[in-house]
C-alpha cells in the first residue's frame, strides 16, 4: 500500500504537471490536448490487483466518428480506447507493459520515474509526428490494406477499419481519388453484410 501511494503521489506530482506543461488537461486519469483538428489522449489504468499500472495512449480526429461507433463523441467524453488509433505505451522490446508500483531492486519512485521517461522517449515522440490531418495521410497505402502489410504498424489501427479511417481522412483533405482507392481496398476485404460495408459504399458515393 505505502508503495502504490509513492508511485500515484510522483505521478501528481510531477507526471500530470509535465503532461500539463506539454498542453494536455486533464483530471483524474485522463489527458486530452488538442491541437487544429488532432486530438492526444493519454489515460492511466491501474491494474485490478492494485500493485501495478498502464499508460494508454490514442490519435483521433476531430471529424472521425469514435472507433466502436458511426457517430463522433465530444472532446470532453473521449477516452483512448474511443480513439481511431490506439496503442499501450511499452518500452522498447516490451509487449503490453505495466509499471510495478515496487520492484526489489528499484523503489517507486525509481519505478514512476521511468514511467514518465519512457513517455517522454516513445509515448510524446509518436504524439509530434501527429500534428495535423496531413501527417496521417501517408501513414498507410491502399495495398498495404490488401496485401494485410498494415498489420505490423504499431498505431493499433482496429482490423477491418484501417481502409476506412484513411479514406474518411483522404475524403476530407479532398483528395477523391485516394479515398476511393481505400475505400476499395477496404470493401474487399470485408463481408458485404457487415455494417461497415454501408460505411464504405458512402465513402465511394462521396468521393
Amino acid at each position: 500500500m505505502q508503495a502504490r501511494l509513492l508511485f500515484l503521489d510522483y505521478l501528481k506530482s510531477e507526471f500530470f504537471p509535465k503532461l500539463i506543461s506539454l498542453g494536455f488537461a486533464g483530471t483524474e486519469n485522463t489527458y486530452r490536448r488538442v491541437h487544429g483538428e488532432v486530438i492526444s489522449m493519454v489515460q492511466f489504468q491501474e491494474h485490478r490487483a492494485g500493485d501495478r499500472c498502464c499508460i494508454n495512449l490514442g490519435l483521433h480526429l476531430k471529424f472521425l466518428p469514435a472507433s466502436w461507433a458511426r457517430h463522433s463523441l465530444s472532446i470532453e467524453k473521449l477516452t483512448a480506447a474511443d480513439c481511431e488509433f490506439q496503442w499501450r505505451l511499452n518500452p522498447p522490446h516490451k509487449h503490453d507493459y505495466w509499471w510495478r508500483y515496487h520492484r526489489w531492486f528499484h523503489s517507486p519512485v525509481r519505478c514512476a520515474a521511468h514511467m514518465l521517461k519512457t513517455y517522454l522517449d516513445y509515448g510524446e515522440t509518436v504524439f509530434e509526428h501527429y500534428r495535423s490531418v496531413d501527417d496521417f495521410a501517408g501513414l498507410f497505402t491502399p495495398e498495404d490494406f490488401q496485401s494485410g502489410a498494415w498489420r505490423s504498424a504499431s498505431h493499433g489501427i482496429r482490423p477491418q477499419r484501417g481502409a476506412l479511417t484513411m479514406a474518411r481522412i483522404y475524403l476530407h483533405l479532398g483528395r477523391h481519388d485516394q479515398a476511393r482507392a481505400f475505400a476499395q481496398a477496404g470493401i474487399g476485404q470485408i463481408s458485404p453484410t457487415t455494417a461497415l460495408a454501408a460505411d464504405y459504399h458512402d465513402i465511394l458515393k462521396a468521393a
